[in-house]
């Protein structure tokens, strides 16, 4: 039973409830309840969570979902691209469908999320179908920021006119050992068959190749072991690219299969639709915008 206290607190907490207003909709009214002034949203009670409940509450999304999240608020956007989130995308990774490949240790959730995910420049943000994914680099460019940033082997030694030539097959997206194919993805015919340099990783490596031959003990030795730390970088490179690269294709075919089911079924519901006023099969269009686009009908857009 409910004590006579809580049932008087339960009758005034009621009275305090805010009004509803009927808001009229296509074919049905909603009730929607009116927001106190002063009252936290959504938003706000999100935020104020503790980082354990807000990543509890985070952990039923996906990484599509997490990063759309994401851009919803810059606030959002600071808490899921900080260090502290990558427990949170870890976990998004694995509900994502079909599940993503374990995130590398060397790269941040939101990084990597940005990298597999994203449909635009990693750069410069500009989405163009001409996209180049290099999967070595971990990199996504448009054609300006490809060419800007990834170099040949000719453009490295302009830049370092001793740079030992040793390190070169160690530090291109076309180094992928016995699988035979490249990580890199390239649109233009210029670039085919040309190993590809990311700027910024030759001028860490000579950089420190430059601080190590200075070592006053043994320069070989420092040297060598530069070798083999570049080694363990290829192969990690390769081996996880290789990952994401096969992850990225069965995604897109699961996306383009879902794409086209979503246009036969629109497209039988509007030649469905047609018949049911009298029209035949020679006064269907042979092709539509409106009839082929990826968007299911709703029952009233039916």
């Amino acid at each position: 039973m409910v004590s006579t206290r809580s049932q008087g607190a339960q009758s005034n907490k009621s009275d305090m409830q805010p009004p509803t207003k009927r808001v009229r909709m296509a074919n049905s009214d909603v009730e929607v309840a009116k927001q106190p002034a002063g009252e936290p949203g959504l938003r706000e009670r999100l935020l104020s969570l503790p980082v354990e409940l807000f990543g509890e509450v985070c952990s039923y999304l996906d990484a599509i979902d997490l990063r759309h999240l994401s851009f919803t608020d810059e606030t959002f956007w600071s808490v899921l691209v900080s260090a502290k989130s990558d427990p949170i995308w870890r976990q998004a990774f694995k509900q994502t469908v079909p599940s993503m490949p374990e995130c590398p240790e060397t790269m941040s959730g939101s990084s990597y999320a940005r990298f597999m995910l994203a449909e635009c420049c990693m750069i410069c943000q500009v989405k163009t179908w001409r996209l180049s994914v290099d999967y070595f680099h971990r990199v996504r460019y448009c054609d300006a920021c490809y060419q800007s940033n990834i170099i040949s082997k000719n453009a490295v030694l302009k830049l370092y006119p001793d740079f030992p030539p040793k390190f070169f097959k160690y530090l291109s997206s076309d180094a992928v050992g016995s699988s035979g194919a490249s990580l890199g993805s390239v649109h233009s015919a210029k670039r085919k068959n040309q190993p590809k340099y990311l700027k910024a990783t030759v001028a860490g490596v000579y950089e420190l190749w430059e601080s190590l031959s200075k070592t006053p003990s043994s320069p070989e030795l420092a040297n060598a072991r530069l070798i083999e730390r570049l080694e363990n970088y290829a192969n990690n490179r390769i081996k996880s690219g290789l990952t994401m690269r096969h992850w990225q294709l069965v995604a897109s075919n699961r996306k383009s299969a879902q794409l086209a089911k979503i246009r036969n079924q629109r497209r039988a519901m509007i030649f469905a639709k047609l018949s049911e006023l009298g029209y035949n099969h020679r006064d269907f269009p042979g092709w539509h915008s409106e009839v082929y686009s990826p968007v299911a009908l709703t029952e009233e857009g039916s």
